[in-house]
């Protein structure tokens, strides 16, 4: 059985459903249409009501493939990493649920992306030509892709930028009320792990960025 180029584990989750509207409006683009792609998660049932919400009269949704697989059965999910190129793990909070699913990837010579922000968070142990890679979702990315963008049109040499983000939240949502939330559980048990997980952050990027690294920056404005 050939592999799929992609396919989204943790489909039916806030997030997952997001990632799945977003590969549905990319594959509308002739430059992306032999790409092959499936939903992963828990219940087949569910992945297919994913489909069902998402489904249009332009995109034709009835042969994408379903895998079941579930986090704490370590078979199902090598069985689901070996039916793709790529997996996106769109399971969190990946402090608890992200490491068995990086070691089924490997296992199974499949390139792995998530979306954490989860900071202290470091996957170790890849190898055999596998690409693990996290943190690729609204944590990093926009601030990546404006550094690159800074790094391609700045003249002369950077040293550092500062990043700003402005979240625009309409008012009602900062009072939703009864069985309105901002915030749904995923991120807001990442949110907690994260707080619990700060000092090994903290001893990482200080591993990672010594705290020299930007003095020739300074010295060049004295």
């Amino acid at each position: 059985m050939s592999r799929l180029d992609l396919l989204v584990f943790g489909a039916t989750g806030f997030s997952g459903k997001i990632v799945v509207e977003n590969i549905i409006r990319i594959c509308r683009d002739p430059q992306y249409s032999d790409l092959t792609w499936g939903l992963a998660g828990r219940s087949l049932e569910k992945l297919q009501a994913v489909l069902q919400e998402l489904k249009d009269a332009d995109t034709e949704l009835s042969e994408i493939p379903l895998v079941e697989a579930d986090v704490t059965d370590p078979g199902s999910l090598l069985a689901m990493a070996g039916r793709a190129r790529v997996l996106l793990n769109c399971t969190g909070p990946y402090s608890v649920l992200g490491a068995p699913v990086v070691k089924a990837c490997i296992a199974a010579r499949t390139h792995y992306v998530d979306i954490t922000a989860e900071l202290h968070l470091r996957w170790r142990g890849a190898g055999r030509g596998v690409l693990v890679i996290p943190a690729c979702g609204f944590g990093s990315v926009p601030a990546a892709l404006g550094l690159l963008h800074l790094e391609h049109t700045f003249q002369g040499t950077l040293h550092s930028a500062d990043c700003y983000t402005a979240l625009d939240i309409a008012k009602r949502l900062l009072f939703p009320g009864p069985g309105k939330t901002l915030v749904h559980y995923g991120t807001w048990a990442s949110l907690v792990h994260e707080l619990k997980n700060y000092r090994e952050y903290s001893r990482l990027k200080r591993e990672t960025f010594p705290e020299n690294i930007y003095e020739p920056a300074l010295e060049a404005k004295r």
